[in-house]
């Protein structure tokens, strides 16, 4: 499974925070982002999750914003949720203020096993 999602941060002086999620499994987390952007900065996720049994995955996440100063991320996850059931992946943002973080896509990808 690959998931890319991409958004925008607001300006403003307020910590913004990422997390993606399988499940319950927490897959990546930026912790919280201190900077002040004087334009809006744009991000981009891309988490891949891969099957390592059926109740078992490995997950690469890879995270960057752009602006004046450019962050960047790789973080390597795994999980032990049921591939046998129904699973949500989700993103969630929190910041210091409403409408400070922004979500404008998410595309979804399922690769089957040997192809």
């Amino acid at each position: 499974l690959v998931f890319t999602c991409a958004g925008s941060f607001v300006t403003s002086v307020n910590n913004k925070q990422l997390r993606a999620y399988l499940g319950s499994t927490l897959l990546f987390d930026t912790g919280a982002l201190a900077f002040a952007p004087s334009t809006d900065v744009a991000w981009k996720l891309t988490v891949t999750i891969y099957r390592t049994g059926s109740a078992a995955q490995g997950s690469v996440a890879e995270f960057a914003a752009g602006g004046a100063v450019l962050i960047s991320d790789v973080q390597l996850g795994g999980g032990t949720e049921d591939f046998t059931t129904n699973l949500v992946f989700k993103l969630t943002g929190q910041a210091g203020a409403s409408d400070e973080i922004f979500q404008d896509l998410m595309i979804s990808e399922w690769h089957p096993a040997g192809s």
